[in-house]
């Protein structure tokens, strides 16, 4: 695994030899997710570390240098970076501070460390707010990140739900947020829901399907002991026809696969009642 490890940062440390190539925010997306998958697997934890550029000169892109960084306990990406910082090109300081910097002659630059904590703060929360309202970069596989979430909340999915083990897809639901939040269960709009969500040509409701309910044993007549007031509670019988608990979903134009996967020993159909037991809520 060491071994491994030592080869995926050689080969990070060759790219990041060209950073000139990418924006700042092309390259800090890209690296995050690395860095999200080689902490999985790394016995060491790895993290990104911001810097300035320490020059007065006119930057030729965002980023101008990265390196792979390695401690005992600990390994870091440095980027430095051109448009940001408390010294060099875009200081927002007295040119003191750049110039203290570059004419120093301690190999350890205390000062410039010191700016470099600022410094890496305030390029994270630029990335930060960047991201804010770019939902594709914020978006997760399976719509696990926050702002899906937030979605699936304004479609009144309970938060708990997506936390248990279900066989809903909820990513599929996010562009229904709007409909689901508007809870008027119509059958068009669960219609074009269940069509939508299982990539079907078409789906149509049948309602008002007739069935037979049987009455339960404390609803049923006794005569001289409950239920017997005529226009009431009276009902004759123990089981009536009843036309509005009950209806009847087409599904248009299934292959033979398709047709398969929603038979009740196929593995949409408890998908399809789970969906339709969230769409009727």
């Amino acid at each position: 695994m060491e071994t491994k490890n030592r080869l995926i940062s050689s080969a990070v440390s060759n790219e990041l030899g060209r950073v000139g190539d990418y924006s700042f925010f092309q390259l800090n997306s890209l690296l995050r997710q690395f860095r999200e998958v080689y902490n999985q697997t790394s016995e060491k934890p790895l993290d990104i570390r911001y810097r300035a550029l320490a020059s007065l000169g006119f930057p030729a892109s965002d980023i101008t240098a990265g390196q792979w960084c390695e401690e005992i306990d600990r390994e870091f990406i440095e980027l430095t970076v051109s448009f940001m910082g408390l010294y060099g090109p875009a200081s927002p300081l007295p040119v003191y501070y750049t110039e203290r910097v570059l004419h120093s002659n301690d190999p350890l630059h205390p000062s410039r460390d010191l700016m470099d904590i600022f410094n890496h703060r305030l390029i994270s929360l630029m990335q930060v707010c960047w991201e804010k309202y770019r939902y594709y970069i914020q978006y997760r596989i399976d719509g696990k990140d926050h702002y899906s979430r937030w979605l699936l909340g304004l479609a009144g999915v309970n938060q708990s739900l997506l936390q248990e083990q279900t066989r809903l897809k909820w990513h599929r639901l996010l562009p229904f947020a709007g409909v689901l939040a508007g809870a008027n269960g119509s059958a068009d709009s669960m219609a074009k829901v269940i069509a939508r969500y299982f990539r079907l040509s078409a789906v149509e409701f049948e309602p008002w399907v007739q069935r037979t309910v049987e009455v339960p044993a404390v609803q049923c007549n006794s005569m001289g002991v409950r239920n017997a007031c005529l226009g009431s509670d009276l009902i004759m019988g123990d089981s009536l026809l009843d036309c509005m608990g009950k209806f009847n979903i087409h599904l248009m134009g299934l292959s033979h696969q398709q047709y398969r996967a929603f038979l009740p020993d196929g593995f949409h159909f408890d998908e399809l009642v789970e969906l339709l037991q969230l769409l009727m809520v």
